[in-house]
Formats: C-alpha cells, structure tokens, sequence
C-alpha cells in the first residue's frame, strides 16, 4: 500500500509535477526557473488582460506577469532567492549543507518548509553564516 509521501504533489503555480520547495513553495522546475530567472531581471511586467490570465500547464508560458503572480500568491519568496545567491556566490560552495539543515531544525525533522517561511530572515542567516565563522 503506497503511503501519502508517495503519490505525486502538484506545483502550486501551474498544477505540473512538483519536484521540491524551492523558494519556499511546493512547485515544478519550470515554475523554480521562472522565478529565480524573473527576479534576477528585476523588470517590472504588466499582464495586457487586467491579470485574468489562466496559468496551467499548457498555458503557463503566455503571461509572464499572471504567472510571477501566482508564484508570489503561491508563497514563492524573493528574499530567498536573493538569501541562497548570497550563500552560493559570496561564501563559496554549500559544502556544509547538513550542518546548516540541522542549525535550522530541518534535519531532526523539526521545521517543515511551510514553518521557515515565517521565519525571520535574520535568524536564517545567523543560522547559515554561524557554522562559517572561524574563532
């Protein structure tokens, strides 16, 4: 009998397979590319229908504008985006990653995604940037 962490979770942006949380929301690869891509332009995009656009699988690549939309109503964070380029580009590889996880209390099992996202974003990062510093 398959259990309920077996059967396949759908994106919250466009109803696809997800494949994880990525920026704080259960979706698929292509709704993670979107974003991360859309926020690192940081251009600003205006839906010509007044935001009525249908954003599925078939049809999420029509209206950029609904789809950031529904990424951010999903729950899709751009300070994450900009807190995880900081950890990879600024402070080299996230060589250690478990380290990290535990700090946050995922490892134990003790924070789901849904419960970091409301954590404030200065205890992440002294969670993340504590096990870098050498004394």
């Amino acid at each position: 009998m398959a259990s309920g962490e077996d059967e396949p979770r759908n994106c919250a942006v466009c109803g696809d397979r997800a494949t994880g949380y990525h920026f704080h929301a259960l979706t698929c690869e292509g709704c993670k590319g979107f974003f991360r891509r859309t926020v690192n332009k940081s251009t600003s995009l205006i839906c010509p229908f007044a935001g009525s656009c249908k954003v599925n699988k078939a049809q999420r690549r029509h209206c950029p504008a609904c789809r950031l939309q529904k990424c951010l109503d999903a729950g899709m964070k751009k300070d994450m985006h900009r807190f995880l380029l900081q950890c990879l580009t600024g402070w080299g590889k996230w060589t250690g990653a478990p380290y990290h996880l535990e700090a946050l209390g995922l490892q134990a099992g003790l924070r789901s995604p849904q419960e970091l996202s409301s954590l404030p974003v200065s205890f992440v990062v002294q969670s993340v940037r504590e096990p870098w510093t050498t004394g």
